[in-house]
């Protein structure tokens, strides 16, 4: 899934606010490239450019 879809998918999830509010995109982002960092995430591309990158689950990621 890119990025981008990830980013507002998450922020719609938590209540937060439109695309422009770029405070917290920026967090949500952090997590996934620590989630990708751990190894929970593969991801294909550089995470910082939401469009054109993809994160997948990690085959080795736990399923919840």
């Amino acid at each position: 899934m890119k990025v981008a879809m990830v980013l507002v998918k998450a922020a719609d999830a938590m209540g937060l606010g439109l695309p422009n509010e770029d405070e917290h995109y920026e967090m949500i982002s952090a997590r996934v490239e620590a989630l990708v960092k751990d190894g929970r995430l593969e991801a294909q591309g550089n995470t910082r450019n939401w469009r054109a990158s993809e994160v997948r689950l990690s085959e080795t990621s736990p399923q919840t």
